[in-house]
């Protein structure tokens, strides 16, 4: 029995003086904090006006919901129907591939079908259009981006990682068993077999098997959060939302071309939830024990496909079920009808229909400790070098050789605004926003799903740009993304008039633009189109892709050293992990030599032998690492002037060129090369 006095809360209040309530001290909030980290000298005045989104974002979001207010009545029929729809957006899908393909350039393309697409599918969810073909169009706008820079960025490799898997197939191809796969990937080779036998099947080379692989398994989050959502709300028009959501979040799209475990295993888990969620709507035992089935085999393949993916989700996963225990405790004590639902939740929950979760978690963590692998070790590693970047002793350092970088000027602050980057984090936290304000209002209709609806809006904020650096987030945010869509596609819903048809034909259009803005900006973002200059202010960054041009020359190099060379080879990180992917048994010793090169503030330095260098060099940071990864306290970058690595470059015996990469001999130790006191004085 509830004890102790209960306490009315908001009662004479409506809902939309609530959200107004709210949505003005999220506002008001905002901004001051925004002033106090300017006035206190904590971020410089062009990072404090780039921050000024989240103010963006709280206007939008408060003046969306008030513009879309209304009884929820239904908006009648669409123009079109769903099947013509859906016919529409495949024909401009192809045509911005074929477009593509043709030019060689994707800008412009996506520019203009991408907002027709969002506008014909947002038409579709606000006039309750049918599922599965307004389903299909979703799909299709989530697949051309992706598709659209396979064809137009060569070889992309992102944080690197890319080479490593091709390196591991090759390896998988000439042996023919799993352990010879490197880096600890023999003990869940599931990706990889995954891939490969994409590969051998289509007729592909692995890094071509690799990115469409990633393209059609991130696609399929689409309509796998689709099912999800159907579990979770009442109503298809939520679902559809959710999955329109799904297109709209930058590191799913990120991640359909920078394919790795993680990504796959990601996906199978949103299976795993929606198999998971189906556990209390079976109608009789033999449906159930189907389920179950399945859901424990898709628990072994998980194993078999990444490791930390699970370590990560239980920390989610376990804050909604401590949230769901809690939260009954305060519905027992407050007098607010759209709590009430919450006060029985303990007794609503069943161990045969959370078993799955409990016996994941269980297998994993027997894997971990049984497999003999150095799995965990690497876990503790990895999470004992967060520890070391978050209390700033792995800080990394950029030296500047012959280079003169712009300041972060208030001016270039605000043109960041007019680029896409600045548009999507505008209206993605506008969006997200609203469907928290949705939630709050329309609690009674939230109210089962509370718990996992509030650890979900925990997880927006990670998408967002924050005032600290979170070490290795995208470990994180890979995973975070299954709950972030759930408060954005209600955010979505209600910003297409769901939940308000009657405020008319402007909160309509609005709410349509502002969707189809938000979707074609999140395919253009920095992050999902840094190898289009027009996204971004131009300012050097690393190299994240390679013209296949450049990739052969790599190899070349690659190949040359393994034939020819007498003595150890030094490089940067993304020449050494690149040349790991070269297809031929010498590879190995050749990553173990790309470790003699250093950066420092007089310059490169390296050992006695070969040095490999790259054209990009001249227009990109590079980064130098002593260890296998990036995660390390001795990481440095570097940039050099075009003039100052040709001179440079010019003073040394190039003993072998390939397009754009060549190999410098010296019989002496290199130090102080591109540096101020150094040769290229």
């Amino acid at each position: 029995m509830p004890t102790g006095r209960r306490v009315p809360l908001w009662a004479p209040m409506t809902a939309t003086d609530r959200v107004t309530l709210v949505g003005g001290a999220v506002i008001a909030l905002t901004v001051a904090a925004l002033g106090g980290v300017v006035a206190l000298g904590v971020l410089e005045v062009a990072s404090a006006i780039r921050a000024g989104y989240a103010v963006i974002a709280a206007v939008i979001a408060l003046a969306l919901y008030v513009l879309t207010r209304g009884d929820g009545t239904p908006a009648g029929e669409a123009p079109i129907t769903a099947v013509q729809t859906a016919k529409l957006v495949v024909v401009l899908g192809a045509v911005a591939v074929a477009v593509t393909a043709w030019t060689g350039t994707r800008f412009a393309a996506l520019l203009v079908v991408l907002p027709a697409g969002y506008l014909l599918v947002g038409t579709q969810i606000r006039h309750d259009g049918a599922a599965v073909p307004t389903l299909v169009a979703t799909s299709v706008l989530f697949a051309v981006p992706p598709i659209s820079k396979q064809l137009t960025t060569g070889f992309y490799f992102g944080g690197t990682d890319t080479f490593a898997h091709v390196d591991s197939l090759n390896r998988l191809f000439a042996a023919g068993y799993t352990t010879v796969l490197p880096h600890g990937y023999d003990f869940f080779p599931g990706f990889h077999l995954f891939v490969g036998a994409a590969s051998l099947l289509g007729g592909l080379s692995p890094y071509d098997a690799l990115v469409w692989v990633g393209i059609g398994v991130s696609a399929l989050l689409v309509p796998t959060m689709y099912l999800v959502a159907t579990r979770l709300f009442e109503g298809t028009r939520l679902a559809l939302g959710v999955a329109l959501a799904v297109t709209a979040v930058e590191w799913v799209g990120y991640h359909a071309v920078y394919f790795f475990p993680q990504t796959l295993a990601v996906v199978l888990l949103g299976v795993g939830f929606y198999v998971a969620m189906s556990l209390p709507t079976a109608g009789t035992t033999r449906r159930y024990r189907r389920y179950g089935a399945y859901t424990l085999g898709l628990v072994a393949v998980l194993v078999s496909v990444h490791h930390l993916t699970y370590v990560v989700a239980l920390v989610p996963v376990g804050a909604v079920a401590a949230v769901t225990y809690a939260v009954p405790f305060v519905a027992e004590r407050v007098d607010h009808t759209a709590l009430q639902p919450l006060a029985d939740a303990r007794r609503r929950l069943r161990f045969r229909w959370s078993f799955p979760v409990v016996v994941g978690a269980a297998a994993v963590v027997s894997y971990l400790v049984f497999s003999g692998s150095i799995i965990v070790y690497g876990i503790f590693g990895l999470a004992f070098g967060i520890g070391q970047e978050i209390a700033g002793s792995g800080a990394f350092s950029t030296f500047l050789y012959g280079v003169t970088v712009p300041p972060d000027t208030a001016e270039r602050a605000l043109s960041w605004f007019a680029r896409p980057t600045g548009i999507y984090y505008s209206l993605f936290g506008a969006v997200a926003l609203v469907g928290l304000y949705e939630m709050l209002a329309a609690g009674q209709r939230y109210a089962h799903r509370g718990p996992l609806l509030a650890v979900a809006v925990g997880t927006v904020p990670l998408f967002l740009p924050l005032p600290v650096q979170i070490p290795q987030i995208e470990r994180i945010t890979v995973v975070a993304v299954l709950f972030a869509v759930l408060p954005l596609g209600v955010g979505v819903a209600r910003t297409l008039g769901g939940f308000g048809p009657r405020a008319g034909r402007t909160a309509a259009v609005v709410g349509l633009v502002l969707v189809a803005t938000l979707g074609t900006a999140g395919a253009l973002t920095t992050l999902t189109a840094d190898d289009i200059e027009a996204v971004d202010v131009p300012d050097r960054d690393v190299q994240t892709a390679m013209s296949d041009r450049e990739y052969a020359a790599t190899v070349e190099t690659a190949t040359f050293i393994d034939r020819y060379g007498t003595q150890p080879a030094a490089s940067d990180q993304i020449t050494a992990r690149a040349f790991a992917s070269a297809p031929f048994a010498g590879s190995d010793q050749l990553v173990r030599q790309q470790q003699g090169l250093r950066a420092g503030p007089d310059g490169l330095s390296a050992p006695t032998g070969y040095l490999v260098v790259r054209d990009s060099w001249a227009d990109s940071v590079v980064p130098v690492a002593s260890g296998r990864g990036l995660l390390s306290g001795e990481v440095a970058f570097f940039t050099v002037s075009e003039a100052r690595y040709r001179t440079e470059t010019a003073r040394h015996s190039t003993v072998y060129s390939a397009g754009e990469a060549r190999v410098l001999y010296d019989g002496e130790r290199y130090d102080g090369l591109f540096g101020e006191g150094g040769d290229s004085q």
